[in-house]
């Protein structure tokens, strides 16, 4: 009987979603020896290694290169020699489109929705399936971390038992946004922090004005958004990656070594030489 007991060291698997150009790609450039999916453009002026813009999902090629699919990449890491120590989807949500595209051409259509009473969409979901057992795999043969980024949306709430409100989540397909929060182990959402004064206009008359607008990111779930945390860390903390790691390493300060050596150390996402060297 093989009982483990303890902490153990490991790579996270994050979901990082926020509003356009707030930050996530710059956020998770900082990560240690991160290799960008490119699943969107946009990451010229940060010069991360990244790929070259993703066409499809499989990696069986449909009139394109082998290199510009999905799976293409994540079999180079996983069974070819290199130094990267994180692998970013950037961004989630057009990852997803080219899963919609996929299920389109195998089931000969132009577009998913084609299928009919949101058949294609739950067909997407043996996709999502595999990719996130191929990350897990990564993980745990490779010791490579993951970071998936995404866009935010609005999402109208009507609880059973109280007000209809709205609040943010990630842009993807409903049935996958429980998918990927149940298997993160931490979904984080980027945000500007703005507060609000009241300004009095005379005549009984107040104004309230938007200031600030501090990047931060949020961790616990609140009515206004979807998150989550599996260490301890405060609600809101400043959208940077080394205050991320920082918690990390905290909680995993004494566990068993593992592949998070090296998250954090004088800001750096290079490999820590040892102190003898």
């Amino acid at each position: 009987m093989k009982i483990i007991t303890g902490k153990r060291k490991r790579p996270r698997r994050i979901l990082l979603y926020g509003t356009h150009g707030i930050g996530k790609s710059s956020w998770a450039a900082k990560s240690p020896r991160p290799l960008f999916l490119q699943a969107e453009s946009g990451l010229d002026d940060i010069g991360a290694d990244r790929t070259p813009l993703l066409t499809q999902f499989s990696d069986v090629p449909r009139g394109g290169e082998r290199d510009q699919s999905v799976e293409y990449w994540l079999n180079c890491l996983m069974h070819e020699e290199h130094e990267y120590k994180t692998v970013v989807i950037d961004t989630l949500d057009w990852c997803e489109r080219l899963i919609w595209q996929e299920v389109a051409n195998d089931n000969g259509v132009e577009v998913v929705g084609d299928i009919g009473y949101g058949k294609g969409y739950q067909l997407t979901l043996t996709h999502w399936n595999r990719l996130l057992d191929t990350l897990d795999t990564l993980l745990e043969k490779r010791g490579i971390g993951i970071i998936l980024l995404a866009h935010s949306k609005d999402v109208r709430v009507e609880p059973p038992d109280g007000d209809t409100y709205t609040r943010y989540e990630p842009d993807l397909y409903k049935n996958v946004a429980p998918l990927l929060q149940e298997w993160c182990d931490e979904v984080l959402f980027a945000n500007y922090e703005v507060n609000q004064i009241a300004k009095d206009e005379g005549f009984n008359r107040t104004r309230h004005i938007a200031i600030g607008g501090e990047r931060v990111v949020y961790t616990r779930e609140m009515p206004a958004h979807l998150a989550k945390r599996r260490i301890d860390m405060p609600d809101k903390i400043a959208l940077e990656w080394n205050t991320y790691a920082g918690y990390v390493k905290a909680a995993y300060a004494g566990a068993e070594p593992g592949n998070i050596n090296g998250i954090v150390k004088d800001g750096s996402s290079k490999p820590q030489k040892k102190e003898s060297e």
